[in-house]
This record gives C-alpha cells, structure tokens and sequence, in this order.
C-alpha cells in the first residue's frame, strides 16, 4: 500500500508539473507509467493479492 500511495504522490506531483510548464501531449503520455504502478499497488494491496 505505501508503494502505491508513493506512486500516487508521484503522479500528483508529475501532474502538477506538466499543468504549469504546458507539456504537450506526448509529454503527458509520461503520467502513464506512475499512475499504472499506483492503481496496480494499491489495487493488490486491497485484494491481498
């Protein structure tokens, strides 16, 4: 759970940092990965899987 809450803070702040330099589209497809890791974590996490 602590790896997907890190990854979830990680997306947030990506998030926040593409918002106030303008990425472009390409740019944000890089969101894709942490945001992947934080739903898969706190997923099993709650599965116990």
């Amino acid at each position: 759970m602590e790896v997907g809450k890190a990854a979830g803070a990680a997306t947030a702040a990506l998030a926040a940092a593409q918002l106030a330099l303008g990425a472009t589209r390409v740019e944000r497809l890089a969101i894709a990965v942490p945001l992947f890791f934080a739903l898969g974590f706190v997923g099993s996490a709650k599965t116990g899987l």
